[in-house]
């Protein structure tokens, strides 16, 4: 018997494997604008949600974690295929650093498929007042509602 199971897309659940995981909920996402940056990077694992509140930044999303919330983040884990350099090119992408935007800290995932995995997550790491609320946490939703793609302007690191 298969440890593979099938869903109703083309997109298969793979175990998850005893290697660090990231959950992507924008851009980096399979169906996202920027996947190819990541998925030399990283395999599929599942798709699943967190607790929390997602906004709309303009041309990209930003997660607040709120773990006794009622709101939810949808998006997709990924299995690092070799976690040190992986993470440090997604930091480069997310800019990672003291002015930085994002952070990076790990969650608990809730996937699809019945399972707590815990993750690393990029989290908005600015005041949020601003901007609007992605009410349905699911921000490649929310784009093709209004036609558009996710993406965002990213300075090439060297």
């Amino acid at each position: 018997m298969s440890n593979i199971i099938t869903r109703t897309s083309p997109k298969r659940r793979r175990p998850a494997p005893a290697s660090e995981l990231i959950f992507v909920y924008g851009s980096l996402c399979s169906a996202g604008s920027a996947y190819a940056r990541s998925a030399g990077l990283a395999t599929f694992v599942d798709t699943g949600s967190v607790a929390g509140r997602l906004f709309d930044l303009g041309s990209y999303p930003g997660a607040v974690l709120e773990p006794e919330g009622t709101g939810r983040i949808s998006g997709e884990v990924h299995a690092l295929r070799n976690p040190a350099p992986a993470l440090a090119a997604l930091d480069a992408y997310e800019g990672l650093g003291p002015e930085g935007e994002y952070v990076r800290t790990r969650c608990s995932v809730a996937t699809e498929g019945g399972r707590v995995l815990k993750s690393w997550i990029y989290l908005y790491a600015r005041p949020i007042a601003d901007f609007p609320l992605i009410p349905e946490g699911d921000y490649l939703a929310y784009l093709k509602r209004r036609g558009k793609r996710a993406g965002r302007f990213v300075r090439q690191v060297s």
